[in-house]
């Protein structure tokens, strides 16, 4: 069963699976967030704090490039704090219910946090991205859903799982198809309520 999440005060939606909308906590309960963003903490009792994901929806101006690689090589570029190339691996292109077209990749950056050498820390991160572009209000609509590992692992690997659902021995990339799968119904069930929200 899936629940909807009311963003921006109920005008846009989008569902995700029951154990994880009551998983989330909503960040602003301890930080500012910009008006133009939500965004949240999955909690899990059994992972620590360094480990837990979080997942943001953003709501950005509008890149001037019909091109999809230009478009999210500009996001990814203020997304990520590393001074290193960071790639972006499309996965695939889907439909949210509005019917606008949603690019769904996947980006791998290593963990260049102060706290980075601690032995309790991650070492890097995937995040999954999904872009909605909608030209119309100047606006590109960006998902993320950042996830800590303890170590790196075979990006091709994890994209032959997600591209094909192939099986896998690898826990981690199980575990990663898990989110992937979720994160993937929260992306095509994206749903603008109140267009006024632009403006």
């Amino acid at each position: 069963m899936s629940i909807p999440l009311k963003l921006y005060g109920g005008d846009i939606t989008a569902s995700v699976p029951e154990e994880i909308a009551y998983s989330l906590t909503d960040a602003s309960n301890f930080r500012e967030i910009p008006d133009t963003q939500e965004a949240f903490i999955v909690s899990n009792a059994s992972t620590s704090a360094k480990y837990e994901k979080s997942l943001i929806f953003d709501l950005l101006e509008y890149v001037d490039n019909e091109d999809y690689n230009q478009a999210i090589a500009t996001h990814i570029e203020d997304l990520v704090d590393t001074d290193e190339s960071v790639s972006n691996h499309f996965i695939e292109q889907v439909k949210d219910a509005d019917g606008q077209q949603v690019y769904i990749s996947l980006i791998e950056y290593k963990n260049k946090r102060r706290d980075a050498k601690d032995d309790d820390s991650p070492t890097n991160y995937i995040t999954y991205v999904s872009l909605i572009r909608m030209k119309k209000v100047g606006t590109d609509a960006l998902i993320t859903l950042n996830i800590p590992l303890a170590s790196e692992i075979e990006i091709s690997g994890l994209l032959n799982s997600l591209k094909s659902n192939q099986s896998s021995s690898d826990q981690t990339i199980v575990s990663l198809r898990q989110t992937y799968d979720w994160f993937n119904e929260l992306s095509h069930t994206y749903q603008v309520l109140d267009g006024s929200l632009f403006g």
